[in-house]
């Protein structure tokens, strides 16, 4: 795909919901949902019309951690804002995004084996998915209750780090062998309940 190409949208949502899952939520249908010693569990799969594809979430405690994995039909545009205290970690396994932010002169190119943690109190902005190409994306999206429980913000100074506007030039980075590993780890887990909570906590910190 040619970087530089003017980006054309066939479909366009609205966002601003705080949990992740909800910007995919019209083109979805759930199959199941859980709840086990305070961490949610949902499940869906992409509508027709849209893709064909999964869309797997949990959160609990300011934690929300989405698996998308799915084939486009046609492309799509998700465009919003967002402004609670966030650390998000995005990790994309397969595919491409052209991710456009304000007050950022320059769209991100987003592909294969590419990651990037930032963090933000507000922010406003539209990411681009093209459509016939597989999309598998891992993305956390940690919230103040969690970043304050562990305190995040003073340990790994979050402002100074992870802030847009000082790593907009070096915000996407490529995997490192021990990200691959832990997301492999995070994908295979099948633990429920009290024992998810305490893996997925301890894999997150890792990666931060």
């Amino acid at each position: 795909m040619d970087k530089k190409r003017r980006v054309t949208m066939s479909q366009e949502v609205t966002l601003s919901d705080t949990m992740i899952h909800r910007s995919w939520l019209s083109k979805l249908k759930m199959t199941t949902k859980k709840e086990k010693c305070g961490i949610y569990s949902f499940t869906y799969e992409f509508i027709d019309t849209v893709g064909t594809g999964s869309y797997t979430f949990h959160h609990f405690d300011g934690l929300f951690i989405s698996l998308c994995e799915v084939v486009l039909k046609q492309d799509l545009m998700l465009s919003g804002d967002f402004d609670k205290e966030t650390l998000e970690l995005s990790f994309l396994i397969e595919g491409e995004q052209i991710i456009s932010i304000d007050n950022l002169s320059n769209k991100l190119i987003y592909e294969n084996q590419e990651s990037y943690i930032v963090y933000f109190t507000k922010i406003k902005g539209s990411v681009f998915y093209p459509k016939s190409k597989k999309l598998k994306e891992l993305k956390i999206r940690i919230h103040r209750d969690f970043i304050y429980k562990h305190h995040l913000e003073k340990e790994y100074d979050l402002l100074k780090k992870y802030s847009l506007k000082a790593n907009a030039k070096k915000i996407v980075q490529p995997f490192c062998t021990k990200t691959q590993e832990i997301i492999s780890e995070i994908l295979s887990d099948q633990r429920d309940g009290l024992l998810k909570r305490l893996f997925l906590e301890s894999k997150v910190l890792e990666l931060i």
